[in-house]
């Protein structure tokens, strides 16, 4: 089930400022259901889950636009200090973009720690411990009752849980993509939505489904292997990444992701060709980016809903991050 299902009509989606699932979790409509060791089913009121679910992925998305437009200004420093600091930064950017792909895709990711397991559970005597979460709302085929399965991620490390979950909605994505052309020859746009969804698939490295949490822990967490600004002897070439121009089109971000994949076929670790991963990860990126964004516009559109958070990170990048740039925003 996709967030268009998950919010139904007459759904109120202002105010969004401090609408997420941590405050949902302490001040929303919702009582446990059952809980086991690994997973707590809540009972729901919909449209406030549903509300929630939205904002929270445009809360993300700003996330997201904050560290573009940080980006963005490092492009302008006559130096590089440490294009490995500004990778992480460049990581984030991704990390949550996917987690607002997770959100839009009914399949939220997030850490629960004791404190929130308790909240959930109460007093009740099998309780799942801390740790990373996914989140669906299905509703009861019956009564029509909404209820909120959190459970537990095959990886405890929430980073990895994030990744994987993008995985696996890529593949879910692939498949309702290609069902839609059962009967009929696939239009260029779906032809192309496949492309874009094959750029996460087929890759060599050892845990490809994690991949960016390996880019990003030998760069940031392996001394002597990055932060070489010091002893004057650099590889990562960020900044010329972040100089290049915008893409033009939809089309040309996808070729660039495919020729960014392509460098990577027979790597097993993408430390190895880190300037190549890099490139990967900003085409990976702006098409989940793509993706979220035009799913949350169809669903106020479907279900005449209004939302201002669009409007308002729209604000913010054309005051922040106008600036012709390989990180630029592309509509799908």
């Amino acid at each position: 089930m996709q967030l268009l299902n998950v919010i139904p009509e007459f759904t109120a989606l202002e105010p969004f400022r401090d609408n997420n699932l941590n405050t949902w979790r302490t001040q929303g409509a919702h009582s446990l259901l059952t809980s086991t060791k690994n997973s707590i089913v809540l009972s729901v009121n919909q449209r406030e889950y549903a509300s929630t679910l939205f904002s929270e992925a445009q809360h993300l998305l700003n996330h997201a636009s904050e560290h573009r437009a940080h980006l963005l200004d490092y492009k302008n420093i006559k130096d590089e200090p440490s294009p490995s600091w500004v990778f992480v930064s460049l990581y984030y950017f991704s990390l949550f973009i996917a987690m607002a792909w997770t959100r839009v895709a009914n399949g939220a990711v997030l850490y629960l720690d004791k404190e929130a397991i308790i909240e959930y559970c109460g007093s009740a005597s099998i309780k799942p411990g801390g740790g990373a979460y996914k989140a669906s709302l299905a509703l009861d085929s019956t009564t029509g009752a909404a209820k909120v399965n959190l459970r537990k991620c095959s990886t405890s490390h929430f980073h990895e849980a994030v990744w994987i979950a993008v995985s696996n909605e890529v593949e879910s994505a692939i498949v309702w993509i290609i069902s839609l052309s059962n009967s009929r020859k696939p239009t260029s746009e779906e032809l192309l939505s496949l492309r874009a969804l094959n750029l996460f698939r087929g890759l060599s490295f050892n845990d490809p489904l994690v991949w960016p949490s390996m880019l990003r822990n030998a760069i940031n967490y392996r001394p002597g292997y990055s932060y070489r600004t010091v002893i004057n002897h650099n590889f990562l070439r960020i900044r010329s990444r972040l100089e290049r121009p915008s893409f033009l089109h939809f089309e040309e971000l996808v070729a660039f992701g495919e020729r960014a994949k392509s460098a990577t076929r027979g790597v097993a670790h993408p430390s190895e060709i880190a300037n190549d991963s890099v490139e990967l990860l900003i085409a990976q990126s702006l098409v989940l980016e793509s993706f979220t964004e035009d799913a949350l516009a169809s669903i106020c559109d479907v279900r005449n809903l209004e939302s201002s958070a669009g409007r308002l990170r729209q604000r913010f990048n054309r005051k922040y991050c106008n600036t012709n740039s390989i990180l630029a925003k592309v509509t799908a």
